[in-house]
């Protein structure tokens, strides 16, 4: 479902196109930063032949939690990051995905 008007799906409270953070695209694109990473294709932030794949196979809305956990058991230092007034990222879902999950209980516990 679209959000009405123009708002910035990211961050809602904002008018679409959102100022911030500005574009990467030209630094990604650089050719300073290219030939140092080594990269071999050109950066797009969103590669919608690859979302149409995910989102026509079925492999869409898959949990993560198994891998975050595995990378969390492997001794990972891993942020989980979301926001209530993302539209795209739903942060109730990942709030009880993180609530519900033993590898984040105990990085759950207050700090005495």
């Amino acid at each position: 479902m679209p959000l009405a008007d123009s708002w910035d799906v990211y961050y809602v409270p904002t008018a679409n196109p959102d100022p911030y953070p500005p574009t990467l695209d030209p630094y990604l694109q650089s050719s300073a930063v290219t030939s140092k990473i080594g990269s071999q294709s050109t950066w797009v932030e969103s590669n919608m032949d690859i979302y149409n794949q995910f989102a026509a196979s079925g492999d869409w809305m898959r949990s993560s939690r198994p891998s975050l956990e595995a990378v969390i058991n492997a001794g990972v230092h891993t942020v989980i990051y979301d926001g209530d007034a993302d539209f795209i990222v739903n942060y109730m879902g990942v709030e009880a995905m993180v609530r519900a999950s033993r590898a984040f209980s105990l990085l759950l516990q207050p700090l005495h």
